[in-house]
């Protein structure tokens, strides 16, 4: 195998490999109640860019201005705002 593949091939195993580990901590819980979510939409920018990951910890009670994370409708749909 030439050196410019070797490179190459070593990459997309990096990619495969922390691709992995994002959707086995995306569907599990990490400890203390932490989850991480991908923001999928541009409402929260500038603050939060679209494309961005957040780590989302349980909190006691909230603030004005507090940034939250909230399922709403849907089991599955996951609301931040």
């Amino acid at each position: 195998m030439a050196p410019g593949n070797t490179k190459l091939y070593n990459y997309l195993i990096l990619l495969i490999f922390t691709l992995g580990l994002f959707f086995l901590f995306a569907t599990s819980s990490l400890p203390f109640g932490l989850k991480i979510y991908s923001v999928r939409s541009g409402s929260m920018e500038p603050s939060l860019p679209r494309g961005s990951l957040i780590v989302v910890a349980p909190q006691s009670g909230y603030g004005q201005g507090d940034i939250i994370t909230f399922k709403s409708g849907a089991p599955s749909k996951t609301t931040t705002h």
